[in-house]
C-alpha cells in the first residue's frame, strides 16, 4: 500500500503541476499569437479611420503600434509616412476650458519643507543678486505659505512686487540672442504664475534643450513638469508596452458612490514591476456610466491610459467616508486619462466620447474607481478565467466576485473543483489499484503481443470515463454551493477525504492471493 501511495501521489502532482502551471502558460501564449494578428488589423484600421478624421495625433499612435507588431508591413509604412507628414505640421492650443485653473504656484521638490522666514530670506537673496525670476518664486511662495499674522508678509509682498517690476523690464547689458531668452524665460514663467502650465512646460522644454546649464530654467521646467505629471502622461511611456502586457481583455463592472455603476473594458494591462505593480498602462480603456436607474449617461474610449495607486487620504472626505464604510481599503486606482507629447506642444490624447448626456464628463482628465486596488489586481488576474488564474487570487477573489460584476457560482464552483482536484485524482487511483488488483493476470498466463494494440482504445475509455466524473462532480459542486453557499467547500473537502479513506480500506482488504 505504502508504494501504491508514492506512485500516486507523484503522478497526482505531475498532473496537479500540467493543469495549474504548464496549461495555463501554453494557453496564454498561443492567445498572445492569435492576439497579435487581431491587434495589427485593428490599429491598422483605426489610423486609416483618424487620419480621414484628420486626427493626426490620435492616427500617428495608432500606426506606430501597428508598426510594432509588423514592422515591416508595406500598407503600415505607407499609411506611417503619409500620417507623418501632417503629424509634423501639429501645432494647436488647448481649449480655454481645459488649462489647469490656477490655486497657487506650485513649489518644487526641493523647496518644500521651508518656513516663511526662510523664503523670504531667499528671495531677498536673489533679488540683490538680480535673480528676479528666483526672487519672485520665493517671495511668492513665502505669500502662498504664510498665515495672514505672520511678520514676514509685508516683505515678501514688497519682494515679489519689486521683482515682478523688474521682470517687466529687459535687463540692460545683454546682447540681442540674451535679451530673446530673457523675454522666452519670462513668457514661460508668466505663464506659470497663471496656471497656464501646459504652455510654461513647452517653452521650457524648448529652452532647456538648447540651454541646458541655465539654472532659471533647470528650475522653472522641473515645476513645470511636475505639474504637467499630475494632469498628463507622456505618449512616449506606452511605446512597445502591449509586447509585455500580463493581462488581457479585462473587463468588470464597478458601483460608484452616488448608486451609479461604471462598466469598464480594458484591452490590455501593463504593469511596471520595478514600481511593484503600482503603476499600470492600460491599452485601449472604454468606460460606460450608468446612474442609479440604469441610463447611459457618458461612454468614452481613449488609447492608452496610465493607472497609479492612490492613497486614501488624498482624496475627498466624501470618497473617503465612502470607501471606509466598505471597509479598510487604503489605496484605491486613479486613473490618468489624458497624454501629451514629451517636446511638441499641442500634441495631445484625450477620451474620444461616444455618448455624452449634458456636460457632467465633458473635459474628463482622470478617474478614480471606488475599489481597493488589489481588488483591481485580482480581476486583471481573472481575464485569463477562473480555471486557469492563480489558485491563490482566485481563493481570494471568489467570494467578492459579485461585486465587480461576475457570478460568485462559477468562481466558487472553479475554486472547490481546482482545490479538490488532487483528492479525486487520489480516490481515482486507488481504485483503479484496486480494479487492476481484482484483474490482474495469472502468472502463469504468458503476455501476448497483440494486447499492446488495446491500450490506446483502453486509454481513451478511461480518458472518457475521467472525464464524465468530473463534470457530474462539477455539477455536483454547483449544486452544493446553491443548497449551503461557502460551506460548500470544506463540506467537499470532508467528503472526499472520506471517499479516500473507504477506498484505502477497500484496496488494503483485498485478498494477496
Amino acid at each position: 500500500i505504502k508504494s501504491i501511495f508514492v506512485v500516486g501521489i507523484v503522478c497526482i502532482a505531475v498532473c496537479v503541476a500540467a493543469a495549474e502551471f504548464f496549461s495555463p502558460i501554453t494557453e496564454r501564449k498561443q492567445k498572445n499569437m492569435s492576439d497579435i494578428t487581431e491587434n495589427y488589423i485593428d490599429y491598422l484600421e483605426l489610423a486609416r479611420y483618424y487620419t480621414a478624421q484628420e486626427e493626426y495625433s490620435y492616427a500617428k499612435f495608432y500606426i506606430d503600434n501597428a508598426l510594432a507588431l509588423r514592422p515591416r508591413a508595406e500598407e503600415a509604412l505607407s499609411l506611417s509616412d503619409e500620417i507623418g507628414i501632417y503629424y509634423s505640421s501639429i501645432k494647436k492650443d488647448l481649449p480655454e476650458t481645459e488649462k489647469a485653473e490656477y490655486t497657487g504656484l506650485i513649489a518644487g521638490e526641493d523647496d518644500v519643507g521651508y518656513s516663511v522666514a526662510v523664503l523670504v530670506d531667499e528671495a531677498r537673496k536673489a533679488f540683490t543678486s538680480q535673480e528676479y525670476f528666483s526672487a519672485h518664486y520665493y517671495a511668492s511662495l513665502a505669500l502662498q505659505m504664510a498665515p495672514s499674522d505672520n511678520g514676514n508678509i509685508d516683505a515678501a509682498k514688497q519682494l515679489a512686487s519689486d521683482a515682478w517690476n523688474m521682470l517687466g523690464e529687459n535687463p540692460s547689458g545683454l546682447d540681442k540672442k540674451s535679451v530673446g531668452i530673457f523675454e522666452k524665460k519670462k513668457e514661460g514663467y508668466f505663464a506659470l504664475v497663471n496656471g497656464d502650465f501646459e504652455k510654461a512646460y513647452y517653452i521650457f522644454t524648448d529652452l532647456r534643450n538648447n540651454y541646458p546649464l541655465d539654472l532659471d530654467i533647470q528650475r522653472y521646467h522641473s515645476i513645470a513638469f511636475e505639474k504637467m505629471n499630475t494632469k498628463y502622461f507622456f505618449i512616449d511611456e506606452t511605446e512597445n508596452l502591449q509586447l509585455f502586457e500580463q493581462y488581457r481583455d479585462n473587463y468588470f463592472s464597478n458601483i460608484r458612490m452616488d448608486g451609479g455603476k461604471d462598466v469598464i473594458y480594458i484591452k490590455g494591462c501593463t504593469a511596471i514591476k520595478k514600481t511593484g505593480s503600482f503603476i499600470q498602462y492600460l491599452r485601449d480603456f472604454s468606460l460606460f456610466s450608468f446612474d442609479s436607474e440604469g441610463s447611459l449617461v457618458y461612454s468614452f474610449t481613449v488609447p492608452y491610459a496610465k493607472m497609479s495607486a492612490l492613497p486614501l487620504e488624498y482624496a475627498d472626505s466624501g470618497f473617503q467616508e465612502y470607501m471606509n464604510s466598505l471597509g479598510e481599503k487604503k489605496i484605491v486606482p486613479y486613473i490618468l486619462l489624458e497624454s501629451a507629447d514629451r517636446v511638441s506642444d499641442g500634441r495631445f490624447i484625450s477620451p474620444v466620447f461616444s455618448h455624452n448626456d449634458g456636460d457632467s464628463a465633458a473635459h474628463l482628465n482622470h478617474y478614480v474607481l471606488s475599489l481597493p486596488y488589489n481588488d483591481f489586481v485580482q480581476i486583471c488576474e481573472s481575464s485569463s478565467g477562473a480555471d486557469v488564474m492563480p489558485l491563490m487570487t482566485l481563493f481570494q477573489f471568489a467570494g467578492k466576485a459579485s461585486l465587480y460584476g461576475f457570478s460568485t457560482e462559477v468562481y466558487f464552483q472553479s475554486l472547490i473543483s481546482r482545490l479538490t482536484y488532487p483528492l479525486i485524482l487520489l480516490i481515482v487511483f486507488i481504485l483503479t489499484a484496486s480494479l487492476s488488483w481484482n484483474y490482474r493476470l495469472n502468472s502463469t498466463l504468458l503476455f501476448k503481443f497483440i494486447w499492446l494494440f488495446t491500450l490506446p482504445f483502453f486509454t481513451f475509455i478511461a480518458y472518457i470515463i475521467l472525464d464524465t466524473v468530473l463534470y457530474l462532480i462539477n455539477l455536483l459542486y454547483y449544486v452544493l454551493f446553491a443548497f449551503i453557499g461557502t460551506l460548500s467547500l470544506p463540506v467537499a473537502v470532508i467528503v472526499l477525504i472520506v471517499f479516500i479513506f473507504l477506498s484505502t480500506v477497500y484496496f488494503t482488504a483485498l485478498r494477496a492471493d
